[in-house]
């Protein structure tokens, strides 16, 4: 086991990109065909979480600190995190994806920053889309500037509650 878990610590850290984060494998369709690759808060914040109370017996303190790093980076001026990270300048306005309440819930709860109006700012935002019932909608973005966005990504309700938001 304990080769096991040595191997499995080396190929964590040797598939980390400098910056942080892991490339993540994505597909077009359900099968594993065709494979690309992206970039997201949510691998590193997985494995922030996973590995962060092991880090330093498996060695991999450093890993999980360049990873808390790059993910504190992703919180942009607003307070707010988007899935694919902070996109710096945007080319389309309103056609990208916007920030969301998990990812921005998830790296606050993980790679907080220090500037507490960034902090009060994301939940500010995240309060106005709560619904009546007391469920929290995935995308943070007005509709009218995220109208190119909706039209082209939403299905039947374009702002749904979604399982992962509300925990």
């Amino acid at each position: 086991l304990g080769l096991a878990a040595s191997r499995a610590a080396d190929l964590i850290r040797a598939h980390q990109a400098a910056a942080g984060h892991w490339p993540t494998a994505v597909t077009p369709g359900l099968a594993f065909e065709h494979p690309g690759s992206e970039v997201n808060v949510f691998v590193p914040a997985v494995l922030v979480d996973l590995l962060g109370p092991i880090a330093a017996e498996t060695g991999l303190a450093d890993v999980v600190e360049r990873a808390r790093a790059w993910l504190a980076a992703q919180i942009e001026d607003t307070g707010l995190v988007r899935y694919h990270g902070n996109p710096g300048p945007v080319a389309n306005p309103g056609c990208e994806l916007p920030p969301d309440a998990d990812d921005t819930a998830l790296v606050w709860r993980l790679a907080p920053r220090s500037e507490v109006s960034l902090r009060e700012s994301a939940r500010r935002t995240i309060e106005r889309y709560r619904t009546d019932a007391g469920l929290y909608r995935v995308w943070l973005a007005p509709d009218d500037e995220y109208r190119c966005f909706y039209s082209k990504h939403s299905g039947r309700e374009s702002n749904p509650v979604d399982v992962a938001v509300q925990m």
